[in-house]
């Protein structure tokens, strides 16, 4: 009995030393700037899958729409004009939260 409370104690040091570990790895967002003009191309040309590089589950919500419309042809017409638009949001949006994270000031053209 004894024997199983100490594995028992060994486990739970090492799940926390565990939880503390990736703590300290997992950064919180993406520090870098992200492109406008790319969110703009990459949504352009290929619609809910280009809206992965400003917010990948964006671009999954737009693809299950747009899968889930594909009888009708609006449906996935409007997922790609609505990628263009979200793409573009996001980006901006995430920028955004940077330059006040970092304290810089807001450039609304990246």
């Amino acid at each position: 009995m004894e024997e199983e409370i100490g594995d028992l104690r060994a486990l739970a040091e090492y799940v926390a030393t565990l939880g503390e570990t990736f703590k300290e790895t997992r950064s919180p967002m993406n520090l870098r700037q992200k492109s406008r003009a790319t969110s703009a191309i990459l949504t352009f040309l290929f619609g809910p899958l280009g809206v992965f590089y400003s917010s990948a589950a964006g671009g999954i919500v737009l693809i299950l729409i747009a899968i889930a419309s594909a009888g009708t042809v609006i449906g996935p017409i409007l997922c790609w004009i609505a990628a263009i638009i979200w793409g573009d949001h996001t980006v901006r949006r995430h920028n955004e939260s940077l330059d006040r994270l970092l304290n810089r000031p807001s450039d609304g053209d990246t």
